[in-house]
């Protein structure tokens, strides 16, 4: 019986650690109208690189950056559209960004200068699918995780 509720309270704090981590955590300033239905991508940092070096996403849209080294990741950017420092993190946490205003964001990390990718952020209207990943061929692992996930 024991057993039986210990593996209850682990599946507990399962749940409850992939909740906690799958939910957007935004600046006060950064959160969508009432009635504005808003989309995340996740962008992972991997091997020293983010899994996907160009981005399309729609005005208003979050992308969250997701750390899958076992080291410190430091993203940023100096675009006009978009400049942010997510600040060092570590393995296993994610920081969101909420793209507001279109145009292309160069993004970096401040510890790997070889890490960059490019967000391009759209007006809904316009033709083109939000959310497409795009990773050059460079003999890197060209698997699914390549491409940045739409929750």
């Amino acid at each position: 019986m024991k057993a039986k509720s210990e593996l209850h309270l682990l599946g507990f704090v399962l749940v409850l650690g992939v909740s906690m981590t799958a939910s957007p955590v935004r600046a006060a300033g950064d959160t969508p109208e009432p009635g504005k239905k808003s989309t995340q991508y996740v962008v992972g940092q991997k091997n020293k690189q983010f899994t996907v070096d160009k981005l399309t996403i729609k005005k208003g849209e979050t992308v969250s950056f997701e750390n899958n080294d076992p080291f410190f990741h430091n993203v940023y950017s100096l675009s006009p559209i978009k400049s942010f420092d997510l600040g060092s993190y570590p393995q296993g946490e994610a920081r969101d960004v909420v793209f507001e205003e279109e145009g292309t964001v160069e993004v970096e990390c401040a510890i790997h200068p070889k890490m960059h990718m490019t967000i391009e952020v759209v007006t809904g209207d316009q033709k083109g699918e939000s959310g497409k990943g795009e990773k050059e061929k460079s003999g890197s692992d060209q698997s699914g995780s390549d491409k940045a996930a739409k929750e």
